[in-house]
């Protein structure tokens, strides 16, 4: 808003959208001319009025205060998030049980009788009931729980992101009306 003069000398706030229109002053009944838009920039601009509170652009403390929380949290996440794709993607992929099976087939039909009878005979005297799973599959299950892990703390990360994005709309509505403050 534009401060123009009165001829009797009072104050007449003005918008840009009045250029070159006609005002009545509400003090003393005056029509003034409002000038063109390149003057009427040229003329001193109106403080805001302390009553109106913020303005619509701002946000307001206690949304300010969740949006930082709501970021931190992103911040976590996304860390957990790193780590565990890291974590997944450092483990070698394993062969499935198909693949275990064809190489067992392969190593023991390369054996001749002597030592396929050593072999079996290691596996009487192995306890079956530790080997399973077998670390193939152990480590596939780890690969998965840090699969599993890293969409978790991702879909936590962009959670937090949109909640601390609404936090700031809903903050700037709120301060735009003055309910927060």
């Amino acid at each position: 808003m534009f401060l123009l003069h009165c001829p009797q000398g009072h104050e007449l706030p003005v918008t840009a959208s009045a250029a070159g229109s006609k005002v009545t002053c509400p003090t003393c009944g005056e029509v003034q001319a409002v000038p063109k838009l390149g003057e009427l920039r040229k003329l001193p601009t109106a403080n805001p009025e302390p009553a109106a509170g913020r303005s619509q652009g701002t946000t307001s403390d206690a949304a300010r205060l969740v949006f930082a929380l709501f970021m931190f949290g992103a911040v976590a996440a996304g860390a957990s998030a790193a780590f565990a794709a890291f974590r997944w993607q450092s483990f070698p992929v394993p062969p499935t049980s198909e693949e275990h099976i064809a190489s067992d087939r392969e190593d023991i039909a390369s054996l001749n009788p002597l030592e396929l009878m050593e072999v079996w005979e290691s596996y009487e005297k192995m306890d079956l009931t530790n080997q399973i799973p077998f670390p193939y599959q152990r480590m596939q299950n780890l690969r998965d729980h840090w699969q599993q892990v890293c969409l978790i703390s991702s879909s936590i990360a962009v959670a937090c992101l949109v909640a601390a994005s609404g936090a700031v709309i809903f903050g700037r509505r709120k301060s735009a009306t003055g309910h927060l403050g």
